[in-house]
């Protein structure tokens, strides 16, 4: 059971003067002792301090361990050591099991780290180990929205609620309003049309909200109205008449400085639908056909097809990305201006990404993105122009190869990657009894891929299953040792587009250390 006390880390970050810190090594486990004469914090508890260097946007597992006392962990920048309030620090009782500690420590920016190995109970002293390890990010939360760059941002439309989260690293207002600078903000968009009467409505149970809407004339801000208070506690309402038709801006922010959480955000005309246009209903993203770098797909855009909100045909695709992934698509056709747009589902809801209508030249479209998280995107081959159909091509490339390891969140694999897990104490067992990993791809009926489980830790063993339209899964095959020395490598031509899984497992019970998980074409 993971314990935590609330009075303790504070108390443990108040104590005063700094001991020496000792340098550990990320990749290195230590052995130290707490001993009655160390340094005593405010709460009365012996403490040793280490430090390492944090490089930005890593993971660190930190884990102590000991045999004479209920292990207690702080860890966060070196500058924050003291700070009761530290949102960078993270701290952990018993994270690695009864009387063990383990954390995970995001870095954001570069720089030394502090670790602090206490006790959970003042007066105890004793032997421990401390290890630092480089590793993957967590995955997300399976009931959380896909991410973004901001969490926040995209087309308003009337009727729907849209959801955003405001984070660090999102913009930041400058001048007098919100009344402090530096309050962060989402930007959002809406087309309406000249004398459409509009309600926008904010609402968050995690900070005072502030709303403002306006456009851009010559590259400057022009406001329209705002507000921060709409009668319930910290929601926020604007009622406006626009002056014009065409692109508003709307500015989902906060009141105060740094305020950051949930929110959403709905618009509604008294005009039936603000100039929008009646979008068609969105397809599953399961239902989708896969898009593969590399692999070009021939469509045509014909009545019939779904419609966007600004009227136009489209077709959709599905495209699994991961984190910092740049990638290149290409949309032509000789019949129709090309549009083409990436955006995730949130909520039930498009959100747009990226755009491009003519980066191709001409009417053709080339969109160059790098992905700001891992998650399944949409892509869609569009037309610039409502009525417009015919035929097209799509093409992507990713930079994204076999040999370079790709930092997303373990579980997930996409063809070309190779992926970095670890067996070890705690993992589920298979059938056999023998540890294993689970991870999960999506496929499309006829490829023949090449899977590759290699490791100098153990006997590798893989396996491949797909799922069954009644949720269960087959196993198409399975491999011990056809790659090179113990690693296994399988070949497999998949029978259907959709899901499989792939277990990462071992020839033998007691298995446990590091393998590269690989798939490709």
């Amino acid at each position: 059971m993971l314990r935590f006390d609330r009075l303790a880390p504070l108390l443990l970050l108040a104590a005063a003067p700094a001991v020496a810190q000792q340098p550990i090594a990320v990749g290195r486990s230590v052995a130290g002792e707490l001993a009655a004469t160390d340094s005593v914090g405010m709460d009365e508890k012996r403490y040793d301090a280490w430090v390492f260097a944090g490089e930005a946007g890593r993971f660190y597992r930190i884990t102590l361990r000991s045999e004479d006392f209920d292990a207690y962990l702080w860890a966060g920048p070196q500058d924050d050591e003291y700070a009761d309030d530290c949102e960078l620090c993270e701290r952990d009782d018993d994270g690695a099991g009864e009387g063990d500690a383990q954390l995970l420590l995001p870095v954001e920016d570069a720089g030394p780290m502090v670790i602090r190995v206490t006790t959970y109970e003042a007066g105890e002293v004793g032997r421990y180990t401390l290890q630092v390890e480089e590793t993957e990010a967590p995955p997300p939360d399976p009931d959380a929205p896909p991410p973004l760059a901001n969490s926040g941002g995209g087309r308003l439309l009337p009727g729907i609620t849209a959801s955003g989260v405001l984070t660090r690293g999102d913009a930041q207002a400058e001048g007098s309003r919100p009344p402090e600078e530096d309050a962060y903000y989402d930007v959002w968009t809406y087309r309406g049309t000249a004398g459409e009467p509009l309600t926008i409505l904010m609402s968050s149970d995690s900070f005072d909200t502030f709303l403002r809407m306006g456009r851009r004339v010559d590259g400057r801000w022009r406001q329209v109205a705002a507000n921060d208070d709409a009668g319930a506690i910290g929601d926020s309402k604007l009622t406006v008449t626009l002056p014009e038709g065409g692109e508003y801006e709307v500015h989902a922010g906060a009141y105060r400085e740094h305020a950051t959480g949930t929110y959403t955000l709905t618009a509604a005309s008294g005009a039936g639908g603000g100039g929008a246009v009646a979008a068609t209903p969105l397809v599953p993203m399961d239902e989708l056909p896969i898009l593969m770098p590399g692999r070009g797909k021939d469509g045509e855009l014909a009545a019939g097809d779904a419609v966007g909100e600004e009227g136009a045909l489209y077709d959709a695709w599905r495209y699994f990305a991961s984190a910092g992934e740049t990638a290149t698509f290409e949309l032509a056709s000789e019949e129709f201006d090309a549009v083409l747009r990436i955006g995730v589902r949130e909520n039930g809801v498009w959100r747009e990404v990226a755009r491009d209508d003519d980066g191709g030249g001409g009417t053709q479209s080339e969109l160059t993105i790098t992905f700001p998280a891992q998650a399944e995107y949409e892509i869609r081959a569009g037309t610039f122009a409502a009525g417009a159909d015919g035929a097209y091509s799509l093409f992507g490339t990713t930079d994204i190869h076999a040999d370079i390891e790709a930092r997303a969140p373990p579980g997930t694999l996409t063809v070309g990657h190779t992926s970095v897990g670890r067996l070890e104490d705690g993992d589920e067992r298979g059938e056999d009894g023998m540890p294993l990993d689970v991870w999960t791809m999506l496929g499309s009926e006829g490829n023949t891929l090449k899977i590759d489980l290699r490791s100098n830790d153990f006997d590798p063993l893989v396996r491949v299953f797909a799922e069954q339209p009644d949720g269960g899964w087959r196993m198409l095959g399975e491999n011990d040792d056809d790659g090179v020395g113990t690693d296994s490598r399988l070949i497999v031509t998949l029978p259907a587009n959709g899901k499989y899984r792939i277990h990462a497992t071992a020839y033998r019970e007691e298995a446990r250390g590091q393998y590269r998980l690989s798939v490709n074409f």
